[in-house]
């Protein structure tokens, strides 16, 4: 089986209350990122702010930047969920 997590299951809905820059959730593959505290330091400046409380997976991935970068290894500090 899989190791036990301490990380809580948010739905969709839960995320899409949290949608404003200064309460911020992203969702990317199925795990949920407390983005908050990273949106002023996000190089692409405010866009972020558009993945704000809903699944951003499309988002960030077609971002070249992203690949570039490799941002995803920037998420999992801010994971919650």
């Amino acid at each position: 089986g899989t190791a036990p997590t301490t990380q809580k299951s948010y739905t969709l809905a839960d995320v899409s209350q949290h949608s404003t820059e200064n309460d911020c959730w992203i969702v990317v593959e199925n795990n949920v990122y407390d983005m908050t505290p990273f949106i002023p330091d996000h190089p692409g400046g405010r866009e972020i702010v558009e993945g704000c409380g809903r699944d951003a997976t499309r988002m960030f991935q077609r971002e070249r930047e992203h690949q570039k970068e490799n941002a995803a290894s920037y998420l999992p500090p801010y994971q919650i969920g």
